[in-house]
């Protein structure tokens, strides 16, 4: 028996045309209609006919059964969901006319006359206030919002209503609670869908020939908005820049406003019909603006999110939380790394939504003027995607390092660089610190003397160290040019002299502190009858620990300057702490502050920020030279350094001849460890396989140990013998050995007050090691607490070969290219032979 269908007609206002689009479809088979129709039954009395309801079925059966189909209609559109918000974002003012039987719609005439009756109806007819929670009922009119006109739901559900036209017509019947489209008894499948589907298209002409128009019209207003809102965003990047993050949230949220109300003429316009008729000429550009505004919305939304969150912590002085847990104790430090942390993960969302849209978006719409910044900002936007995520992993490390699961302590050593050291300088102090929650719960300075003298074992020192010390301890044991090796060696032997384990190890320079004096002014010392000043902090120091201070406790000025400089830091207004964070990061990048961590995650992140002081793997040419300090005094902090690498390639190798200069300024000092002999053990860092041809002007220096360890009750340490194990000493006045995968020559340089010494240095290394393809680079490592060493580099290329470079450090003349610099930081050199 075929089916019959009851129908309701949908229908879709699109704006801004007025003309509707009429939906039909069909929701109920005859057995549910069935259902719910009163049923006719003769009246013997009257001779009349009453309805009456089948048993079992109540009115509120019907309403649950109409409801039912509003939720089939839903789905059927390819969204399933009852609630009036979710319909309405996409758009339009939805009506359903009065429900309409198969009579009715008998005959072309009255199907006209039926859907024009309903389209009457619903633009004569008042907008109710507010929308209402549930799918709409019948006669029920909604507001119209400015929302994006209904083509997104209207296509769908074409689509998926052919398709179940055509199943009708091949199989008779329908799947069990499916809703399909209304076919009239009397006429025939194909006939009654042209019926419908001729007014649908004759409408989509009209919005396509209204939207060409439109087009033109609109694309001004709303590109001019979007203008304003990158005026916003350029205010919010001057503001971000200037630390003033309040003020940075505040334009955000303006040029998310402006980009709003874009948006909002956009919808009106109909950007969903314009995005399916992009064929049309001038189309394509409404899709790149509706594109554009979304994005901008999203990273306006992103930037005042991180703008927000920047400016508490900004507003926050976390160091004095951190160092006063019992008047923070609502707020621990770890929960505004935790808010952040979650601020920059939803920021993450936006900034990737951003990215997929500005991708859709073509330069064309963009004014000429501004069309380069725009193409730079996209190209740059999936960098900055990577900084903000990375950001995220970073605070998750850091709520690590602060203890955020339980108590950690870290050894920080306090490196003298005018006593040079592999790391940086002699450490005669450290300090135990412990932070848990985020609260630094415990913190101690000693002289590092101290925990030495508790050292039971006796290992054999280096070599080099067996004139001035019987054995090897803490003070001694940063042998090694790479930090985290030495590192590891410090965090051992202190748990053998102290007995307590260390979740890391920090290393920081002096230049430290008095970076952070600059900023926050000097510290009184009372009791020294001492002002501490970025001046004059590391000699007044210094005299007190090796001339004016308690014998018993040396170190005691340090202990008491702890606190004064904590408290110094922390009372520094905001104002101060981009300088603050400016001057540490700076430092990191000179390498007078490393780092290393137990923690494989944190280890790497260090690593990623270039604070964990490794001897790098470059991948081509390497250098660097390494002074230790033996016996020196402070004499370093008087000497200056200055060397020269000439590069040459003949045959298969690279000969490089390289000078080194010490110029020793003291002897005249108000402070006689400034006057003494600087006597440094020399270490030059090259790639490994590379060979030495000769050495001039070398010290000569012979040790002789303190103590005859044959046959004594004295270990050796496994990774000292290791490397001991590898010198040779092919030329004499020279070592040559192997140490963190790089090959090293040794050799001593002492100079006198008002000296100077240079040692001049010959060796090769196999083009193999040095060059990719046609390419020459040399990576120039600096020694961690030197401080602008001057370098000069040249190369010259081989007889059949000119060379080019793009490198900015390096200047090319005929077959030579050169260089003038300095070692603040790490150099790197890049040349090409053609």
């Amino acid at each position: 028996m075929e089916e019959k269908f009851e129908s309701d007609i949908m229908m879709f206002d699109i704006i801004p045309t007025g003309e509707p689009m009429v939906v039909l479809a069909s929701y109920v088979k005859e057995q549910e209609i069935e259902a719910t129709k009163p049923e006719k039954r003769e009246d013997k009395t009257n001779n009349k006919y009453k309805g009456a309801v089948k048993p079992g079925v109540s009115h509120a059966s019907k309403h649950a059964m109409k409801q039912m189909v509003s939720e089939e209609f839903c789905q059927l559109i390819n969204e399933p969901t009852a609630d009036l918000s979710e319909l309405i974002k996409y758009g339009g003012a939805v009506r359903i006319g009065k429900a309409v039987t198969d009579k009715e719609l008998t005959g072309r005439q009255k199907a006209r006359e039926r859907i024009a009756t309903v389209a009457s109806l619903a633009a004569v007819a008042p907008a109710i206030p507010e929308a209402v929670a549930t799918f709409p009922s019948r006669r029920t009119i909604l507001p119209e919002p400015e929302y994006e006109p209904c083509l997104a739901w209207f296509k769908p559900s074409m689509a998926r209503l052919g398709k179940l036209l055509q199943r009708k017509r091949e199989t008779k019947t329908f799947v069990d609670n499916h809703p399909a489209v209304l076919i009239p008894k009397d006429r025939s499948a194909l006939r009654y869908r042209l019926k419908i589907l001729v007014p649908i298209a004759a409408s989509l002409v009209l919005i396509g020939c209204l939207g060409y128009f439109g087009a033109t019209r609109a694309i001004h207003g709303i590109v001019g908005k979007g203008l304003s809102a990158m005026n916003s965003f350029s205010q919010a990047k001057e503001n971000l820049a200037a630390f003033d993050f309040k003020a940075a949230a505040d334009n955000f949220a303006k040029a998310e406003s402006e980009l709003e109300s874009a948006s909002r003429t956009m919808n009106m316009f109909g950007a969903s019909i314009i995005s399916s008729l992009s064929a049309i000429p001038g189309v394509d550009k409404v899709v790149s603006a509706r594109n554009l505004m979304e994005a901008g919305k999203n990273l306006s939304e992103a930037g005042k999110i991180l703008s927000q969150s920047l400016d508490v912590l900004y507003t926050t002085n976390l160091l004095k939380i951190m160092t006063s847990p019992e008047t923070s104790s609502a707020n621990p430090p770890v929960k505004f790394i935790n808010d952040l942390k979650n601020s920059l993960a939803e920021a993450a969302v936006d900034i990737e939504n951003a990215k997929d849209l500005l991708a859709g978006v073509s330069a064309s719409i963009i004014p000429e003027s501004e069309r380069e910044t725009f193409i730079g900002f996209k190209d740059k936007l999936p960098e900055f995607s990577s900084y903000i995520n990375n950001a995220v992993d970073y605070s998750n490390l850091a709520l690590n390092f602060l203890g955020e699961r339980g108590p950690v302590t870290y050894l920080m050593l306090m490196q003298n660089n005018s006593e040079l050291r592999p790391t940086g300088g002699f450490p005669g102090s450290y300090a135990l610190l412990t932070f848990d929650k985020g609260y630094l719960a415990f913190v101690k300075v000693d002289d590092i003397y101290n925990p030495d003298g508790q050292m039971k074992e006796k290992i054999i020192p280096p070599k080099q160290l067996q004139g001035i010390t019987q054995t090897w301890a803490m003070r001694d044991v940063g042998w090694f040019a790479d930090f985290s090796a030495s590192a590891k060696k410090f965090a051992e032997y202190f748990e053998k002299e102290d007995g307590q384990k260390v979740s890391g190890v920090f290393a920081i320079t002096p230049k430290l502190i008095t970076d952070i004096l600059k900023i926050t002014g000097p510290i009184e010392m009372p009791d020294y009858n001492l002002t501490l000043t970025t001046d004059n902090f590391v000699a007044e120091v210094q005299d007190v620990v090796e001339n004016k201070g308690n014998r018993d406790r040396p170190k005691q000025i340090l202990k008491d300057l702890q606190p004064k400089l904590f408290e110094k830091f922390a009372g520094q207004g905001k104002e101060q702490w981009r300088d603050l964070m400016t001057a540490i990061i700076g430092d990191v990048q000179e390498k007078h502050a490393l780092a290393y961590f137990k923690d494989a995650s944190l280890q790497k992140a260090v690593e990623k920020l270039g604070a964990a002081g490794a001897i790098a793997d470059s991948g081509g040419d390497y250098l660097q030279v390494n002074f230790t300090n033996i016996k020196g005094s402070k004499a370093d902090a008087v000497t200056e350094n200055s060397m020269k690498l000439d590069v040459s390639i003949v045959g298969n190798n690279a000969l490089h001849m390289l000078s080194i200069y010490r110029q020793h300024n003291g002897g005249d000092k108000n402070h006689k460890f400034y006057n003494t002999e600087n006597s440094s053990y020399v270490r030059v860092y090259v790639p490994r396989g590379s060979t030495l041809e000769n050495i001039e002007g070398e010290s000569i220096v012979s040790i002789k140990p303190l103590v005859k360890y044959a046959g004594k009750n004295f270990t050796v340490d496994p990774d000292l013998a290791a490397l001991e194990a590898t010198i040779s000493q092919p030329i004499y006045g020279a070592d040559v050995f192997e140490e963190s995968g790089k090959t090293v020559f040794g050799f001593w340089m002492n100079i006198l007050p008002k000296n100077t010494q240079g040692v001049r240095i010959t060796y090769k290394v196999p083009l193999a090691l040095a060059m990719k393809n046609a390419n020459y680079n040399l990576l120039w490592q600096k020694q961690p607490g030197t401080n602008k060493d001057k370098i000069n580099y040249s190369i010259e290329a081989p007889d059949d070969k000119i060379i080019t470079s793009n490198d900015p450090l390096m200047r090319v003349k005929e077959t030579i290219a050169f260089s003038s610099s300095d070692l603040e930081t790490d150099r790197q050199f890049s040349v090409e032979f053609k």
